[in-house]
């Protein structure tokens, strides 16, 4: 998963309301606008925290905190989001 969205301040803050990491959050938001997701983790820990996106969703604010979102590498944007 790209370094940005790990960090990012933004996703890291929506996260820690529903107790969810940053990539959590990037991932929930791609899967709750209706779009398909493929990710490219090997790791087992990171498929488990991958899949945990399923059982809660994000309130229309955080949605739309997530939609002002925009970086130059990785991103989450709009309709896209880039891991």
């Amino acid at each position: 998963m790209g370094s940005s969205l790990v960090s990012d301040p933004t996703l890291k803050a929506v996260g820690a309301g529903y107790g969810k990491s940053a990539p959590q959050v990037a991932l929930r938001y791609v899967v709750q606008r209706g779009h398909a997701l493929v990710t490219s983790v090997d790791d087992a820990a990171y498929v488990g925290e991958d899949l945990d996106i399923f059982n809660w969703t994000l309130s229309e604010a955080d949605r739309a905190t997530v939609d002002g979102l925009s970086t130059h590498n990785d991103s989450v944007v709009g309709n896209m989001c880039v891991l």
